[in-house]
């Protein structure tokens, strides 16, 4: 231990940064699975032709007014911990690239899903991006360090 009494830090910093990134590899895997894995349920498809790549797709009506809310608040949910985890995981990564890089995973899954036999559906995409967005955004505030005015005041600024 130093002579100042201070314990260092730089490993604990180190071995948090490990684990926080393991988690998001961890849950990348839950998703990608969960996402492009076989489907448990019966599904009856309603996709058009190229899915979320068909302009006419993301034009139609139907595409956003069918479909339950129900999933459409799971997709929100689900992507809420690759925000919080992106973020968590590289915390000096700006925040919009942070919500860049959620996109640009969920566009893979969505047409990584036209082949398969899975939805490529927008509303898919854009849930997911909210998802990862709010859980960037929330995650913004536990990365937030305490400035000095909202520290706490110590046992000897009090004497």
């Amino acid at each position: 231990m130093p002579s100042n009494g201070h314990i260092p830090t730089t490993g604990t910093s180190a071995g948090r940064r490990a684990v926080v990134l393991a988690l998001t590899v961890a849950y990348l895997a839950f998703v990608g699975y969960f996402t492009l894995g076989p489907v448990p349920w019966p599904t009856a498809a309603n996709e058009a032709e190229n899915g979320v790549l068909s302009p006419a797709t993301w034009a139609d009506t139907v595409t956003w007014t069918s479909g339950s809310p129900v999933e459409f608040v799971a997709n929100i949910v689900m992507f809420i911990p690759v925000g919080l985890l992106l973020r968590g995981s590289f915390p000096r990564v700006p925040l919009l690239l942070v919500i860049a890089t959620t996109l640009a995973l969920t566009v893979s899954i969505e047409v990584a899903q036209i082949p398969l036999e899975r939805v490529s559906d927008p509303r898919d995409l854009v849930a997911n991006t909210v998802g990862g967005a709010i859980g960037a955004l929330f995650s913004n505030q536990l990365l937030r360090r305490p400035t000095a005015s909202s520290s706490r005041p110590t046992l000897a600024s009090q004497t």
